[in-house]
């Protein structure tokens, strides 16, 4: 991939760079300019006016009042609608009444779902004005958070299908928020008098390109590349008129703060310091690239030794178990990126969470909540994403020890299996890890049975050679809450002889004498039995 121009200075000159290395905008393209009235945003939309017929594209604008300043807001608005209709372009608007709610990540979530409506055919492209200075803010801010490589990789170039990545989430409308319709001006003078042509022949624009392709997102940041002082530098040498948002001159937020101080402070110390952190973050994104395609090969690996071990390792609901000796066999940078892919549809990992996953990789068995709802899993040498189990009163949940399959509360079966001790013997050959799962049938009452977790129960592990509470077991190795009161556990006079991730206590191991064997297996009410 290359890399961004050094050369910065020119604001043009970096954003046909920026177009040309990362095929941001084909011919006959829609786009639709993101345009808040400020310096970036109005620089950006002249830009691609003036490059439009070079191009090959239509220009479009969208705007958001988010009405977090009132009548400043309302003024925004207003100047936008008077520069579209100056050079007759078409604009959409959003206006959103603010009841309670003002974060910026609110006004954020909001912006991007209204944006999200608007690309209607592949070729409609959203360009957003984020420059180079924003970057460096973005990478120093996450830095600062302890953000790993995707983190110091900044603002992505391009965002959309068209180039394999993920668009923006649309998120939904918030109950404190009601929007106005959406508004357009029109394109040119007779279009004003008109503003449904407008709309008509943005459709019949878009129709082509939507039979021949599927629909999908795509946003563009053809300035991600010129420093803020390039921005400023152009609209002045262009008499480019726009507004300034008073809340960016202040030190309340923090990025404001490193706008404003950090980033002078490290210009000061290097010139030209955030083109080096924008050529760091594209440095870091092919890293993060790279990362990310390993580590799906690795977990496709790990996918397919967990089929070949155990044929009940997949779910019908299409849950995948992933061998975790494979995954242990890979670099710890490897391990990190791997994980996060697994739990990356349930939540957004941080390293703090990655290093929990990759810690617990490490372990015999446990568990690591990632999610509301949802915990990651290493049992029987697998890793899993399971959902939180339901938990029920203990003297709901008693079960006498047979052979089969027993269903035996809330998201819990147990299969017990019996074989001979000949077949145990052939069978720990290729399954040494899970040889804690085995015990001397003989060994073992029959008036065993299976319940909940209770105050005072103790267990043995094999080979540890320590007795603790179950408690504290539990909580040492990491087994949440909500499972440490809901699993089964097989008892036989108050003495615990099985725990799920641990297996059978010490003493009940298989010996030469043995004439059978038993082995426990703890399913969730979706595992293939």
């Amino acid at each position: 991939m290359d890399k961004p121009a050094r050369n910065q200075a020119s604001l043009p000159f970096a954003a046909h760079s920026a177009i040309r290395q990362y095929q941001m905008i084909q011919s006959a393209d829609i786009v639709i300019v993101a345009l808040s009235g400020g310096a970036d945003s109005m620089a950006l939309f002249r830009f691609l006016l003036c490059e439009a017929k070079t191009l090959g594209i239509k220009v479009r604008a969208a705007h958001v009042n988010h009405g977090m300043r009132g009548e400043e807001s309302d003024a925004d608005e207003a100047f936008v609608r008077k520069v579209c209709k100056q050079h007759g372009v078409a604009l959409y608007v959003k206006r959103l009444i603010c009841a309670g709610e003002h974060s910026e990540e609110w006004a954020r979530r909001e912006r991007y779902a209204f944006l999200d409506t608007l690309i209607t055919a592949p070729n409609i492209k959203i360009a957003t004005a984020h420059t180079a200075s924003d970057n460096a803010e973005t990478v120093l801010f996450n830095l600062a958070r302890g953000a790993g490589v995707r983190g110091a990789s900044g603002i992505v170039p391009v965002r959309g299908a068209f180039c394999n990545t993920q668009c923006p989430q649309s998120a939904e409308s918030t109950a404190s928020a009601k929007c106005a319709e959406n508004e357009e001006t029109a394109e040119n003078a007779a279009a004003a008098q008109n503003p449904e042509a407008a709309a008509t022949a943005q459709s019949a624009e878009s129709a082509a390109a939507a039979q021949s392709a599927p629909m999908h997102a795509a946003y563009i940041r053809p300035l991600l590349f010129a420093t803020r002082s390039a921005v400023e530098r152009y609209c002045a040498e262009n008499a480019i008129a726009y507004v300034t948002d008073a809340s960016n001159l202040t030190d309340l937020y923090a990025r404001n703060r490193i706008r404003r101080q950090l980033l002078p402070l490290l210009n000061s110390v290097h010139p030209g310091a955030e083109g080096a952190i924008a050529r760091f973050a594209c440095e870091m994104r092919e890293v993060d690239d790279y990362m990310a395609s390993e580590a799906a090969a690795l977990l496709q690996k790990a996918q397919s030794t967990a089929r070949r071990g155990d044929a009940n390792a997949m779910l019908r609901s299409g849950q995948v178990f992933y061998d975790a000796a494979c995954l242990r066999g890979a670099h710890p940078a490897l391990q990190k990126a791997a994980l996060a892919q697994v739990m990356r549809p349930y939540c957004a990992p941080d390293k703090a969470l990655i290093d929990k996953a990759a810690a617990l990789l490490q372990k015999r068995a446990g568990r690591l909540q990632i999610a509301r709802a949802h915990t990651l899993s290493l049992a029987h040498g697998r890793v899993s994403v399971l959902p939180m189990p339901q938990k029920l009163p203990q003297s709901a949940a008693t079960l006498p020890l047979t052979e089969g399959v027993l269903p035996f509360s809330g998201s819990f079966s147990l299969k017990v299996q019996c074989l001979s001790y000949e077949d145990f013997i052939k069978s720990a050959k290729v399954q040494k890890k899970d040889l804690f799962f085995y015990a001397d049938y003989g060994k073992i009452a029959s008036n065993s049975f299976f319940r909940t977790r209770q105050t005072g129960d103790s267990f043995a592990p094999i080979a540890r050679k320590v007795t603790k509470s179950l408690k504290k077991l539990f909580i040492e190795d990491g087994v949440l809450p909500a499972w440490r009161d809901t699993v089964p556990v097989l008892v036989c006079n108050d003495r615990v002889l099985w725990v799920p991730f641990y297996g059978f206590c010490e003493g009940l191991f298989p010996q030469e004498n043995t004439k059978t064997v038993i082995t426990i297996t703890l399913l969730q009410e979706l595992e293939e039995l």
